[in-house]
């Protein structure tokens, strides 16, 4: 189907009009992120995705962290992508990193939320393999829920919150892998070129991230006039 679609579009420069809109988009989108706030998740995987050396691989897990880069992601070359969709699509996800750390030629990273790292966490048992490093971003619970409707139900931390209040840093350590907190993610560079293991944990407050992507999409929205 895509052989297709592409034969019959031909191999021509996108229209002038996508190409102002995505520059306009992106402006907007670096003007929500670099502004002054709390941490959320656009701000981190932009971050992190800029600040991986040339021949890294970024290794990103489901719900929200894929999410979060494909809207913030800077465009950049000298980077491969790597996904892991399981049956809930977090599974495995430590174990599948050192996997691919152990074939992967350059430094490898993997991006993930907590409720991810902790369904996986025995995989860093793992970590002699092959060096591989974790930006966790920890908002206590499944923190994509609080952008949906339910979010509203008096249910929602039993059901879909489901806050752990675990010291992830202190979870990781006990791995033997080292660990720390990470409160300013514009200082990540030199962490993820360490050529060791190690997990950095970025504090992340639900209702504030809510927050902060609404203002992000409605400074593109009104960007580009809509």
């Amino acid at each position: 189907l895509l052989d297709a679609l592409a034969t019959t579009l031909g191999s021509g420069e996108p229209p002038r009009a996508w190409l102002d809109a995505e520059r306009t988009a992106r402006d907007a989108i670096d003007r929500v992120l670099d502004a002054s706030g709390p941490q959320f998740e656009g701000r981190i995987v932009r971050d992190v995705a800029t600040a991986l050396p040339e021949g890294a691989a970024l290794v990103v897990a489901s719900s929200l962290p894929v999410r979060a880069l494909e809207w913030c992601m800077a465009p950049r070359d000298g980077l491969s992508m790597f996904s892991n969709r399981g049956a809930n699509g977090i599974d495995g996800f430590t174990s599948t990193v050192f996997g691919i750390a152990t074939a992967y030629p350059g430094p490898v990273v993997g991006l993930c939320g907590d409720l991810c790292f902790l369904h996986d966490v025995n995989g860093l048992l793992n970590s002699t393999t092959a060096p591989a490093t974790f930006v966790v971003i920890d908002n206590d619970g499944g923190g994509i829920f609080s952008f949906l409707a339910q979010r509203d139900l008096p249910e929602f931390e039993t059901l879909f919150g489901t806050p752990h209040g675990l010291d992830l840093v202190a979870v990781a350590r006990a791995h033997g892998v080292t660990a720390e907190r990470v409160d300013d993610t514009s200082t990540l560079k030199d962490a993820l070129a360490s050529g060791e293991s190690r997990v950095l944990v970025v504090p992340v407050d639900r209702n504030a991230s809510v927050a902060r992507h609404r203002e992000l999409w409605a400074a593109v929205a009104a960007a580009l006039g809509r």
